[in-house]
């Protein structure tokens, strides 16, 4: 084969065009691949920081039902005082209502009377937690505190016990001092043991419902606590293979591109 300098200059312009255009489209190529990384990766970088936001959010939230379990089980435990109160105030009610009774024993009895009452009253009025208290009226009738990380809000019902309230009947100024008083205060004291007895029925199932609940909360907060801290891994890894893909398209295309000439210096060859 007899190659003329005109037909081999004319094969060389032909070769110096067309690997150009391999190039053109291999690094086209290359970019359709890698993009879909690139947005894989901030898709990540999206949900890195979706989930440490919900996290925070979430952590509030377990905060604030942190503090409502300690409200609810404040309550319940002042509910249960006043119960066991209510019952010897009824023990001594009903003594004292004996017409019979001598002077002394009745005057004895009025005196137990008078400090179980004031005992009654410390413990409803002792009962608050970050400054609410769920047994004394002042929260009536109940408390809104968060309860996950989406706005939801959980509700603590509250009661009055206090002394000649809704629930405790039972006048403030109660007394036993005579036999008719004594059987007055029964009376209310009855009314009353039914009534706080229902009540401390429904703090303890609220305590018992919020407190599971802040510990589930707790734990999802945990949970994605732990994945937000692992993501920047997660991250990196993808980057990465970006790069090394990036490479390996690179240096695929190079080959490509430096075979044109390889190929023209061919044509100079006699077969």
């Amino acid at each position: 084969m007899t190659l003329t300098v005109s037909s081999a200059l004319s094969a060389l312009a032909a070769f110096q065009t067309q690997p150009l255009t391999t190039q053109d489209a291999n690094q086209a190529n290359s970019a359709q691949i890698i993009a879909p990384i690139a947005d894989a990766n901030a898709s990540s970088s999206t949900t890195l920081t979706d989930t440490t936001s919900t996290g925070a959010t979430t952590s509030a939230a377990a905060d604030s039902l942190g503090q409502a379990t300690s409200i609810a089980d404040t309550a319940q435990s002042a509910a249960g005082s006043v119960v066991q109160l209510l019952r010897q105030l009824q023990q001594a009610a009903s003594a004292a209502s004996n017409p019979n009774l001598d002077s002394a024993s009745r005057a004895s009895l009025d005196a137990t009377f008078q400090t179980l009452t004031a005992n009654l009253t410390q413990a409803v009025g002792g009962a608050s937690a970050g400054g609410v208290n769920l047994v004394d009226g002042s929260a009536t009738p109940s408390v809104q505190v968060a309860a996950d990380a989406d706005g939801g809000r959980a509700s603590l019902s509250a009661y009055n016990l206090s002394l000649g309230g809704p629930v405790v009947t039972l006048p403030s100024d109660a007394s036993l001092t005579t036999a008719t008083s004594a059987a007055n205060a029964l009376s209310e004291i009855s009314s009353s043991l039914q009534s706080t007895s229902s009540a401390l029925a429904n703090l303890s199932n609220q305590a018992k419902q919020i407190g599971a609940h802040a510990d589930f909360v707790a734990t999802l907060g945990a949970s994605l606590s732990a994945g937000s801290s692992t993501a920047p891994d997660d991250a990196d890894g993808v980057r990465l293979q970006a790069l090394q893909l990036q490479q390996l398209l690179s240096g695929q295309t190079s080959g490509i591109a430096n075979a044109g000439p390889q190929a023209v210096l061919s044509l100079f060859k006699a077969s």
